[in-house]
């Protein structure tokens, strides 16, 4: 009688499909060995399936050997092959363990402090405050005071600040801070109060718009620095006393010469792009760059790199963690020798864009000169008289009393 039993999934079973036309011998023969059969089942004259242990399965191949059997394994069960699933995977699940945790870490450290808003007050002290508070790259988040507890120590610290927000964004600490007004008076023309406006340099008037005040010249009227165009007081300017103080406002444009002295050299050399470029990109965590020392970055002798930072970030945690991509664009030496017509109207196009940032956007060039004209040493050297329409009146208080 074949021996039947319940699976036993801590020993581990293995069921198998045995072919051949001496199977009921071999069956006997393994239950006279004492192999214990947790299942047995004909599926044809020459094929029966059988379910064994793991302990009896070198034993049941000798015996199938022995009559000629073939057999193929169907099916495995148990805890050795649990065991075994495990094993050849704990490479990747170890990694997979070992990957979050670093993950995990690198997320509790602060990578980055941005300081933002501060305009008189030097970035560099803030730094300096904020690491005697225990903030800065590679500390422990859990280790930074309370934002409040920092807010007040850097108030107590930095009297020209009028408040201060400390925000953590993910691996980012950001500090923005907000500076007192009175710290820069010049920077509130609004209260200086009611004004004249004065001409800040000898001018011809070519053009006169008075939205405040009582003007005291007119168009074609030759001025002198310091002069006052409009009075910010309505009445008889001569008269100390009487008339209605309202502040000037408006613009004078006047006819001023400018002369400018420019240097051009014959021979010229700059850098220019040619138009080949290679992207690399460097893993980076936090601000170590991972680079292959045997990887070449660039085929070019001369070249500018523009790099391009990247960070890993998932909603709004942004992990130390990324990327840079490096665009290496290739340059070459560009020679150029100029012939001194083409030196001259090189000087006059820089001459022209000095004088037009002088003058500002309300200001234009009506006519040049060039007065003076001499080569020496492979320089051409210029002399140019600009004539200017620009606007000529700038703002002083009006004192008590005027």
């Amino acid at each position: 009688m074949l021996g039947v039993k319940m699976p036993n999934k801590v020993e581990g079973e293995v069921t198998i499909e045995c072919r051949g036309a001496d199977l009921t011998p071999f069956l006997n023969d393994v239950v006279q060995a004492g192999i214990v059969l947790n299942q047995i089942g004909w599926k044809g004259n020459e094929l029966v399936q059988i379910t064994i242990l793991i302990p009896d399965f070198k034993r049941v191949i000798s015996l199938l050997r022995q009559h000629g059997c073939k057999m193929k394994i169907v099916k495995k069960s148990g805890f050795p092959f649990l065991v075994a699933k495990a094993m050849r995977r704990k490479f990747f699940s170890i990694g997979a363990i070992l990957f979050i945790s670093f993950l995990y870490m690198l997320s509790s450290l602060v990578w980055k402090i941005d300081i933002l808003g501060n305009d008189k007050i030097p970035t560099q002290l803030v730094q300096n405050l904020l690491q005697k508070e225990g903030v800065y790259p590679g500390q422990w988040k859990g280790k930074i005071p309370s934002q409040e507890e920092l807010k007040q120590h850097l108030l107590a610290q930095l009297p020209q600040a009028t408040w201060i927000g400390i925000q953590m964004e993910g691996t980012r600490v950001v500090v923005t801070v907000v500076e007192k007004k009175g710290i820069d008076q010049a920077t509130e023309p609004q209260k200086v109060g009611p004004v004249n406006l004065v001409a800040k340099k000898d001018a011809f008037i070519v053009d006169l718009t008075v939205e405040k005040g009582n003007p005291l010249v007119k168009v074609n009227d030759t001025v002198q620095k310091d002069q006052v165009l409009v009075s910010g007081k309505y009445g008889d300017p001569t008269m100390q006393e009487g008339g209605q103080i309202v502040g000037a406002k408006g613009t004078v444009m006047g006819e001023v010469w400018y002369e400018s002295n420019i240097v051009v050299p014959l021979k010229m050399e700059y850098q220019k792009f040619t138009g080949n470029r290679v992207t690399k990109t460097v893993p980076m965590i936090g601000t170590w760059q991972i680079r292959n020392p045997f990887s070449k970055d660039h085929p070019y002798q001369t070249f500018e790199i523009v790099p391009k930072e990247s960070f890993l970030q998932v909603g709004k945690w942004r992990f130390p963690i990324g990327w840079i991509k490096e665009e290496y664009m290739e340059t070459e030496l560009e020679k150029r020798v100029l012939t001194p017509a083409q030196a001259v109207e090189a000087g006059m196009s820089q001459a022209k864009a000095e004088i037009l940032n002088v003058v500002g956007k309300d200001g234009k060039i009506i006519s040049q000169k060039i007065l003076q004209q001499s080569i020496k040493n492979g320089r051409v050297y210029l002399k140019i008289n600009f004539d200017v329409v620009e606007n000529i009146a700038v703002s002083k208080p009006l004192l008590q009393g005027e």
